[in-house]
C-alpha cells in the first residue's frame, strides 16, 4: 500500500475540478472490505473545524506535500498526526468518494460537546 496512518493527502480528482479550494486528509487506515482509504478530511483554512470521513481509491489520492509544502507542517502537531488511529468516527459524518462522485454513507450519530477529537474509549481496561 502506498499510504499508511498519519500521512497527509489530498483528493486528486477534486484538486484538479477546484484547484484553488484543496481540502486536506489524514490517511487513518485502509478498509479492506471497501479496498478504498479511511482519510479524516479538513477544510484548508480551519482544520479541526469541519471535519469528516471519506473513503478514497488509492489512485484518487496523492501526497499533500506535492502540491504544498507546507502541509505536513500545518495539518500535524509536533510531528504527529492531528487524527489519532481510534478516532471514534460516530461523531462525523461519513463519505463514500468515487472519481468526483462524492455519497454519503451516513450522518454523524453522535454530537460533540466540546473542541476536542472523540476516541473510542478501551473497554479492556
Amino acid at each position: 500500500m502506498k499510504f499508511s496512518f498519519g500521512d497527509i493527502v489530498y483528493h486528486g480528482p477534486l484538486a484538479k475540478a477546484y484547484p484553488n479550494g484543496i481540502d486536506y486528509m489524514q490517511i487513518i487506515s485502509y478498509d479492506l472490505i471497501r479496498q478504498k482509504y479511511k482519510c479524516m478530511q479538513f477544510d484548508s483554512l480551519a482544520p479541526m473545524s469541519s471535519m469528516c470521513i471519506c473513503y478514497i481509491k488509492e489512485e484518487d489520492l496523492d501526497f499533500a506535500c506535492n502540491v504544498d509544502p507546507f502541509a505536513e507542517k500545518n495539518f500535524k502537531c509536533n510531528g504527529k498526526p492531528l487524527v489519532p488511529k481510534n478516532v471514534d468516527d460516530l461523531y462525523y459524518e461519513v463519505y463514500d468518494f468515487d472519481g468526483l462522485q462524492q455519497t454519503l454513507i451516513r450522518k454523524a450519530i453522535r454530537h460533540q460537546v466540546n473542541n476536542g477529537i472523540p476516541v473510542k474509549e478501551n473497554k479492556g481496561n
